[in-house]
């Protein structure tokens, strides 16, 4: 089942196609909340956010994607989770900093101070980054078992269809390269790989994969 076809369902009152859905989009959420927590660790420290508490609310996001979703306009839905994900995030940050006054009474992270008489910036800047390495490391660790995933989609290709997408996709041939090894014409060539892409598409492995592969792109992977 694509998220697409998830989405309808869950308007229809599908139950078990909402717990499908969440499992397909968990890891773009766990990504994007990490990318959030990086990128807006100040704001986050402010209202005490954590990065479990904007997966807790992926969720919320998740289902009013699915509100608002219209599968008629193109688009797809992994890509357009991410809009209601920005909303969430902003908006959980905002609930928890009127919550939490406390926090940000403690200590605010980007006041300026002094540490000699040369060096001097905020105190977030001073502070040593504790949990970097931990997000990069879960990070690598996600992209890792994508590219194994991926390799594991492409291996149960038809030789042909698998040589195909490892000369186009990996080793950066175009159609009238990938072509001339095959022994057949940059058209066909270009068929060749279309056709592996819907067929890896269609296994359950790939349709898993969907929540990470949005057009189809496998460069880089």
């Amino acid at each position: 089942m694509t998220n697409e076809e998830a989405a309808k369902r869950i308007k229809q009152g599908d139950k078990a196609a909402e717990v499908t859905l969440w499992q397909n989009v968990l890891g773009i959420i766990r990504l994007y909340a990490y990318r959030w927590c990086r990128a807006k660790a100040v704001l986050c420290a402010r209202a005490g956010v954590t990065l479990e508490d904007l997966i807790q609310e992926g969720y919320f996001a998740m289902l009013e994607a699915v509100s608002a979703y219209d599968e008629t306009k193109g688009y797809m839905f992994n890509t357009y989770i991410k809009y209601h994900l920005h909303n969430a995030f902003r908006g959980a940050c905002g609930v928890r900093t009127s919550r939490r006054v406390i926090l940000n009474e403690a200590a605010s992270l980007d006041r300026q101070i002094k540490d000699s008489e040369d060096e001097k910036g905020t105190l977030y800047e001073l502070i040593p980054d504790k949990h970097n390495s931990i997000e990069e490391a879960e990070e690598r660790l996600y992209m890792e078992q994508l590219r194994a995933d991926v390799r594991a989609c492409v291996e149960e290709l038809p030789e042909g269809e698998r040589m195909a997408v490892n000369y186009y996709f990996y080793q950066g041939y175009n159609y009238a390269q990938m072509a001339a090894v095959l022994g057949c014409k940059p058209a066909k060539g270009r068929g060749i790989v279309n056709n592996a892409v819907r067929s890896m598409s269609r296994t359950e492995r790939g349709k898993r994969l969907s929540q990470y592969i949005e057009h189809k792109n496998l460069k880089g992977l």
